[in-house]
């Protein structure tokens, strides 16, 4: 999406702290420690550099009454050093720093946040194999966000994590009025934590290296007046220091917006940089849809079914094999039918692009008919054939609760005009048809030639248009027909939109019909194609 570019200016911040390397990002939010300028040429970005710190903080975050150590699971006595950064960022290297902290201070305990058994377990056992009793590592559990800032108050000082440091969780520590000690480095997540405490006039806990770190850990564990000078700064200045002067920061951020909006075209990269995306056509073109698996795409007031859709899907695929999920199949409970492809398709579970595509198929069948089922109209397909896919949109909701009327023309097995069957179809698919929808009261079958079938017999107004014939004239001839008659935010969807083989003219064709209309068809990846109607 950035490399499209659908803002004339890009900015990074906080999602991901480093050089994104993506020449479309034009500045990254930063300050003058995060972001040195010695650093600044590593990074594909301009910086743009806050007056003070990087980080914005909500300065209304409740912190809970100060609970007892023994209720957290922590001895009365003692020296309490913490660290609640998520499991995944303890090094071993910074693991075996805090080891030795807890050997150099022995009436301390370490303090960490349970993040699964496994991990908890690990550290344990890395702990005893480091000569320090297991009994030494304690661990917190999740509690609500009250709970948990107020646990910093019974802790002596935050321990930060090398090389990537903490970042909310930092903040979070000296909101409550926990002293952190952090070590500093060479990239923007190492320096993160160093930033936050020159915003609350602590430089004092920043180191250069883990053997400073670990020195002025120690020396802090047997100095307890400094840390208790150091919480009573944290307490009186927390709602006037830089950190947590959130209107400040404000102010300040919408002033360097400011500053670079009207010069949006002097940060640009080159044109030569490799793998650059053609621009997304401005003007008159219409926003192109982008994920087909976002409600946002889909428009939809209450995105639970969806969701429900694509989780009931999800739990029944091999994982891995096909755009990363490989839906093999949403229908399995829901609209098998007598589909014996689809049927198969299921039961092999083979992993091939024809079985693929039916139940991909199926699924954005689905997902289609869920959004238009909130919209005015009613439901056509051109091109019938056998009725799966009129099955799997009513099934999905339950025939007895799928109000819209369904449309379904064809010729389904013959001729009309000549009277007999022609090649490819067979004799008495119009009576198998109409047998599968017995019961069916909502579903419409038309069966003689298209354009001429819709000729005063087709309705008023549709939500749902699915379009699957074999030839240019018919399809463009449909689209003649009932485009006009598609409600704003109504789909269609078009099969067989391929790029090469016996469909690329009928591809070209609709693309050429719409593009004169200002609309772009979408391409899923089961060689359909979609367009969502303004």
């Amino acid at each position: 999406i950035l490399s499209y570019r659908p803002a004339p200016v890009q900015i990074s911040y906080l999602g991901f702290p480093g050089p994104a390397a993506l020449p479309e990002v034009d500045y990254v939010l930063a300050d003058s420690y995060v972001l040195p300028p010695e650093l600044e040429p590593y990074f594909t970005e301009k910086p743009l550099r806050m007056p003070h710190c990087f980080q914005i903080n909500d300065r209304q975050r409740e912190v809970g009454p100060q609970p007892t150590r023994t209720s957290c699971g922590l001895p009365e006595a003692g020296f309490v050093f913490c660290s609640f950064n998520g499991n995944y960022k303890f090094s071993e290297e910074m693991f075996a720093v805090w080891m030795r902290i807890l050997r150099r201070v022995p009436d301390s305990v370490l303090w960490l946040v349970a993040d699964n058994p496994w991990a908890q377990q690990n550290l344990l056992r890395q702990a005893e194999q480091q000569g320090i009793d297991s009994a030494r590592v304690l661990f917190a559990q999740r509690v609500g966000p009250a709970e948990y800032l107020a646990r910093y108050q019974a802790a002596d000082l935050f321990l930060d994590t090398f090389p990537f440091n903490a970042g909310t969780t930092a903040s979070d520590a000296l909101w409550a009025g926990l002293p952190l000690l952090t070590c500093s480095g060479r990239t923007f997540a190492s320096r993160m934590a160093g930033s936050l405490l020159l915003a609350v006039d602590l430089p004092e806990l920043i180191t250069d290296s883990l053997a400073a770190y670990e020195e002025k850990a120690v020396s802090l564990a047997h100095d307890r007046g400094r840390i208790e000078g150091m919480k009573r700064q944290l307490k009186t200045n927390r709602d006037t220091c830089r950190l947590f002067d959130s209107p400040g920061f404000v102010r300040d951020l919408e002033a360097l917006l400011k500053s670079i909006a009207p010069g949006a075209a002097t940060h640009r990269p080159p044109d030569d940089l490799p793998m650059r995306l053609p621009p997304l056509a401005r003007a008159a073109a219409p926003p192109q849809l982008q994920n087909y698996r976002s409600p946002a795409v889909w428009g939809l007031a209450n995105p639970s079914r969806f969701y429900q859709l694509i989780d009931e899907a999800l739990t029944l695929t091999v994982p891995g094999q096909y755009l990363g999920d490989n839906l093999i199949s949403w229908g399995k409970s829901n609209s098998m039918f007598e589909d014996k492809g689809f049927v198969a398709a299921w039961e092999r579970n083979i992993q091939s692009d024809v079985d693929r595509s039916i139940v991909w198929r199926r699924f954005i069948l689905a997902c289609a008919a869920y959004h238009c089922s909130q919209l005015a109209g009613d439901f056509v397909e051109c091109g019938v054939y056998r009725g799966s896919g009129i099955k799997t949109v009513i099934d999905y909701f339950g025939k007895d609760s799928f109000s819209k009327g369904f449309w379904g023309y064809d010729t389904f097995d013959d001729d009309p005009a000549m009277g007999k069957a022609f090649d490819g179809q067979q004799v008495g698919v119009f009576a198998e048809v109409q047998r599968r929808f017995e019961g069916y009261d909502q579903v419409r079958l038309v069966k003689g030639f298209l354009p001429q079938s819709l000729i005063g017999n087709a309705p008023a107004r549709i939500c749902y248009l699915h379009l699957d014939l074999n030839n240019v004239e018919g399809e463009i001839a449909i689209l003649d027909h009932l485009f006009e008659r598609v409600v704003a935010g109504g789909i269609i969807i078009i099969e067989d939109h391929e790029r090469s083989g016996n469909f690329r003219d009928q591809k070209a064709a609709e693309d050429a019909w719409l593009e004169q209309r200002q609309y772009k068809i979408f391409p899923l990846p089961t060689g359909q194609g979609l367009v969502l109607k303004r």
